[in-house]
């Protein structure tokens, strides 16, 4: 009698293990994972997709769990005190010379207090640290079991459920899957977690982050500025436009009208091409013509690259505070804040970031203050996006090469001007840079 009990205890412990296991390995477990499995025809896998993917279906399944982690707790506690108490309760009277009341009240609160023990390490803690190691595994083992119990609770299910929902209803409470939402600041701890651990690559740890901060930068900050813009006017004659295609060295030019202010257009070079080659000439690229969109320079960048994906255009035109065109986006240049440098024909011929022999560090004057922390030790802090608008800065006039200015205790030298604007300059550094953290 005595080993069916233990037997019936061992049981509903195992019972609790499972349903504990089953809810952890549900609410953690990755859908690509499962999705992965079931593409491979694993059978299991093509039955939890579906409760993965419906939320509705998940909050069942979860409270399927919780319905039989309570009912076997209860069942646990009840069937344990009706079958061992009363064997207990002679022992206690003898050892302690207790009444039989007492005696069979101190039995009562041991075998509790013993099952609570027992059931938090071997039904709680060890079924939900498996199920958080192994979620996948877990959640196609367990999806039988809960599967059936889920049939069998319907009725309570959905009373339960609807109870909780109008419970939270009259709270003021939005009710929602049990499926978390990390935001952008919680999953740039899970990457510096991860990578810690040695899972991500320095690199590709350091893309992740600069893709999760993408809504740090403006657009004025990542785009190519007027004067490095080539345009052409619409209404130039043809020649001229075909001579300026031949030219140039990008395959995109923006177009104005009237003014050049009015940047509003995009010629793509290779229709020029293409037209010449197939008609022999072109009489009006009017409809090689495609629209440029405006956007302010205040935009940030995940919403400019969201922008663009919706208009399916790669290039926007910038505009200030004064509807002034002051420069050009492209999806390179964002790109470039999460890959790094990327080749973007309207920046190509700047300068490179490089460590000089005598230990000072070259800089393009167009590099952003950010940008330049890594090859200097320091982060110089301005108003202005450039280095170049820095050292304008400091030096309080126009610059000329040679000119030297102290920014934040780091002597800057001009070392080449071109149209008034700081081409490249030269830093000595805080610490010894080397090439290898190019």
């Amino acid at each position: 009698m005595l080993l069916f009990v233990f037997a019936v205890i061992v049981l509903l412990i195992a019972l609790n293990a499972l349903y504990v296991g089953a809810e952890f390995a549900a609410v953690s477990v990755r859908k690509s994972a499962v999705k992965q499995m079931a593409g491979e025809g694993n059978v299991f896998a093509k039955r939890v997709l579906p409760i993965l993917e419906d939320g509705v279906r998940l909050d069942r399944y979860v409270a399927t769990c919780q319905i039989g982690i309570t009912l076997s707790s209860l069942i646990l506690g009840a069937f344990a005190e009706y079958t061992l108490a009363f064997r207990l309760s002679p022992v206690f009277e003898g050892l302690f010379h207790l009444r039989h009341e007492t005696a069979t009240s101190a039995a009562v609160i041991v075998i509790l207090v013993v099952l609570a023990i027992v059931q938090m390490v071997l039904a709680e803690l060890v079924p939900k640290t498996l199920a958080l190691l192994y979620p996948t595994r877990t959640v196609l083992v367990t999806y039988l079991p809960i599967a059936w119990s889920t049939f069998i609770f319907k009725g309570p299910i959905v009373l339960f459920n609807g109870c909780a929902t109008l419970i939270l209803k009259i709270f003021g409470f939005q009710t929602s899957t049990h499926r978390h939402i990390h935001t952008s600041d919680e999953l740039a701890i899970l990457l510096e977690q991860v990578h810690e651990d040695g899972v991500l690559e320095p690199d590709e740890h350091a893309r992740l982050q600069r893709a999760l901060s993408l809504d740090a930068w403006s657009a004025a900050e990542l785009m190519v500025p007027r004067r490095s813009v080539e345009t052409i006017d619409r209404h130039a004659p043809i020649d001229e436009i075909v001579a300026a295609v031949a030219r140039s060295h990008y395959t995109r030019l923006p177009v104005y009208e009237g003014s050049s202010d009015n940047v509003i257009m995009v010629l793509h070079t290779k229709d020029v091409v293409a037209a010449i080659a197939s008609q022999g000439t072109i009489e009006s690229i009017e409809p090689m013509l495609r629209q440029l969109h405006a956007v302010p320079e205040v935009m940030k960048a995940d919403k400019l690259l969201n922008l663009m994906r919706r208009r399916r255009t790669q290039m926007m035109s910038i505009i200030d505070e004064y509807g002034t065109f002051v420069g050009i986006v492209t999806v390179e240049d964002i790109l470039s804040e999460v890959f790094g440098a990327i080749g973007d024909e309207f920046k190509a011929g700047q300068p490179l970031p490089e460590v000089l022999a005598d230990g000072r560090v070259r800089l393009p004057g167009m590099m952003r203050p950010d940008e330049a922390q890594r090859w200097i030790g320091l982060l110089w802090k301005g108003e202005s996006n450039t280095i170049a608008g820095l050292v304008t800065e400091a030096l309080k006039m126009l610059p000329s090469p040679g000119d030297r200015v102290e920014i934040q205790g780091l002597e800057v030298e001009v070392e080449d001007v071109e149209e008034r604007v700081v081409r490249s300059v030269l830093v000595k550094p805080t610490q010894k840079i080397s090439e290898a953290q190019s």
